[in-house]
């Protein structure tokens, strides 16, 4: 018994370390653990192929005493022909039983959202994503950093 879960373990590990990196990462550390208005995460990348598909993720690292049940985030999204396009979403951070959804650790929190399951950039050159947290409160206490992954989807 002891072998089959030594190596079931080694198995996941192995199958972990073999997943790429993110195309594309960056993260956003917020000073004091504020967020405010006026102190988005901005990203821009670059896309050379527009057959690739990719998904999109979203990492909320917050206090184990955050006020809010959720954050409201707007993302904007900026292409090479100059448009942009504007969602705002709410990212559930308790769930309905009052736990947090994600990680927690000693005092902090991480929680992981799948923004986009499966998209293609339509146009080659330079993207730029903006998110800014769009709650009722200009300050956000208790929000340590958050992080954008984009992921190339590999098909084999």
């Amino acid at each position: 018994m002891k072998h089959l879960v030594a190596s079931a373990l080694l198995f996941f590990i192995l199958l972990s370390a073999c997943q790429p990196p993110p195309f594309y990462q960056v993260n956003k550390a917020f000073t004091d653990q504020v967020w405010t208005y006026n102190d988005p995460l901005e990203s821009s990348f670059e896309i050379s192929d527009t057959t690739q598909l990719y998904y999109i993720d979203l990492d909320v690292v917050h206090h184990r005493d955050f006020s809010f049940q959720n954050i409201y985030i707007k993302i904007t999204t900026s292409f090479p022909d100059g448009k942009t396009v504007d969602d705002t979403l709410p990212l559930e951070l308790k769930a309905k039983d009052s736990t947090w959804n994600g990680d927690c650790s000693g005092d902090w929190c991480d929680a992981h959202f799948k923004l986009i399951d499966r998209t293609a950039f339509r146009a080659i050159g330079m993207h730029k994503i903006t998110i800014e947290q769009y709650g009722r409160q200009d300050s956000l206490r208790g929000v340590k950093s958050v992080q954008l992954l984009v992921n190339e989807i590999v098909v084999d």
